[in-house]
């Protein structure tokens, strides 16, 4: 049974990590190395921008691969313009 986890990766990567209220769980970025040779060597992994989550079930945390996370609803929410949609203009909201 483990205590801890620690997450180890590149100095200049920065990890998210939060606990997410809506789906229950601690998401955190899935860590990688640069090049499949790197592997078991930490300093060279950093986020793929793919999410892993521990859940909590039973007294214990079970990790979960592939998590899609949402962010909670915001007042701020209709001001961003989704980059994808080629149709909408592009005008200032603020």
């Amino acid at each position: 049974m483990q205590n801890r986890v620690v997450f180890e990766y590149h100095k200049l990567n920065s990890m998210t990590l939060r606990l997410d209220k809506v789906l229950n769980m601690i998401v955190f970025d899935h860590l990688v190395p640069f090049d499949p040779a790197m592997v078991g060597n930490f300093e060279y992994y950093a986020s793929d921008s793919t999410f892993d989550a521990y859940r909590l079930l039973g007294g214990k945390l079970k990790f979960v691969e592939n998590v899609e996370p949402k962010n909670d609803p915001d007042a701020k929410d209709e001001l961003y313009i989704d980059p994808k949609n080629k149709n909408i203009p592009a005008t200032r909201k603020f």
